[in-house]
């Protein structure tokens, strides 16, 4: 499959927006209460799970252009200016982000079949 090398980095830019935002809305230190989240997303406990469920429930329900956004405004990076060559960096952000909270797991999301759509 031959892919287009500028919606390749489109989609790696991409997986580093949504990492981003997880670590950001998952982390307790950071988001104090939960305010950044929307009261319908906020976790009524501090359990790891729970929270990791609130934050990736929030995240899929984005439009791409919001969670840009959201990735601009929170941590003062464009996307245009994400530089995917320089993954390592971006990758030491988001573990200075997990340092400083909770730390979560990204290989056991996607297997719960709770979701806030169901309200």
């Amino acid at each position: 499959i031959t892919r287009n090398s500028q919606v390749a980095t489109y989609e790696k830019k991409g997986e580093i927006v949504i990492k981003t935002l997880f670590n950001i809305y998952a982390n307790k230190d950071i988001n104090q209460k939960y305010m950044l989240l929307p009261p319908d997303y906020r976790p009524n406990t501090d359990h790891s799970e729970d929270v990791a469920q609130c934050c990736i429930d929030y995240i899929a329900g984005v439009m791409d252009t919001y969670a840009i956004a959201e990735f601009t405004r929170l941590t003062g990076i464009s996307f245009d200016n994400i530089n995917i060559s320089k993954i390592p960096d971006i990758l030491d952000l988001n573990k200075a982000i997990e340092d400083k909270g909770e730390k979560c797991c990204y290989s056991n999301r996607g297997n719960s079949n709770n979701s806030k759509s169901d309200k």
